[in-house]
C-alpha cells in the first residue's frame, strides 16, 4: 500500500467514524479524542490530516458529494436525479441535519449546487434552442446559478429544516421545478427577441444581453 493509499484509508476511517457519531449527536458534542479512539489512532495522526473537527466534516461532505455527483453523472432524466437526491437525503438525514446546523445554509448549499447547476443548464440550453435564441456564456452562467441556487434553497428548506413535509410531496414540488424553470426561461428568452435597440446601451447588463 502506498503512502497516499494509506493516508486516504485513514482519512476515510475518520470520516466514517464522524458519520456514525453524527447519527446520534451534534457536531459540537463530538470530540477529536472520541474519533481517535474509535479509529484506533492518536491525536497526532488526526492533526496530520485535519486541522480540526470542522475540517474533517468539510472533507467528509466533499467525499459524500463526489459519491452523489458520480451517481447523477450517468443520469439524464430529471425525475431520476431528484429521486436519487431525495433517497440519499432520507438515508443520511441525521448526518445532513447536523451538518446543516454546523455549517449553515450557505455552506450546506454547496453540497447539492453542482448537481442542480448541470440540470438547470440543460433546461436553459433546451429553452434557448427551441426559441432559436443565442445567449452569451456569461448570461447562461448567471441564469444557471440563479435557478440552481433557488432549487437548492427549496430542498434545504423543505427537507433539512423542521418542515414536516413528506418525501413524496417534496418530490412533486421539485419535479415541477423544471416546468417552472423552463417556462420562466422561455418567457425571458422571448423578451430577448425584441430589437436590440430596446436595451439601453448604458445599462450595466447590456454587455451580457447583447
Amino acid at each position: 500500500m502506498t503512502h497516499a493509499e494509506a493516508s486516504m484509508k485513514t482519512k476515510q476511517a475518520m470520516a466514517d467514524s464522524l458519520k456514525r457519531y453524527m447519527e446520534v449527536k451534534s457536531l459540537s458534542k463530538i470530540t477529536i479524542s472520541a474519533i481517535c479512539e474509535d479509529c484506533g489512532i492518536n491525536r497526532k495522526t488526526f492533526y496530520y490530516h485535519f486541522k480540526d473537527i470542522y475540517d474533517l466534516l468539510k472533507w467528509t461532505l466533499e467525499q459524500e458529494s463526489l459519491v452523489v455527483v458520480n451517481q447523477l453523472d450517468v443520469m439524464v432524466d430529471y425525475e431520476k436525479i431528484v429521486l436519487t437526491l431525495l433517497d440519499y437525503v432520507d438515508k443520511n438525514r441525521a448526518l445532513l441535519v447536523h451538518a446543516y446546523s454546523a455549517i449553515g445554509k450557505n455552506g450546506f448549499g454547496q453540497f447539492f449546487s453542482s448537481s442542480f447547476e448541470r440540470v438547470s443548464l440543460d433546461v436553459i440550453d433546451s429553452a434557448a434552442e427551441r426559441q432559436n435564441v443565442e445567449l452569451s456564456e456569461e448570461y447562461k452562467g448567471f441564469l444557471c446559478c440563479f435557478y440552481s441556487l433557488n432549487i437548492v434553497a427549496l430542498l434545504c428548506q423543505l427537507k433539512i429544516s423542521a418542515y414536516s413535509i413528506s418525501a413524496s410531496r417534496i418530490a412533486i414540488i421539485l419535479l415541477l421545478s423544471p416546468l417552472w424553470l423552463s417556462n420562466s426561461v422561455l418567457s425571458l428568452l422571448l423578451s430577448l427577441t425584441k430589437p436590440v435597440s430596446t436595451i439601453h446601451e448604458s445599462s450595466p447588463f447590456s454587455s451580457i444581453f447583447l
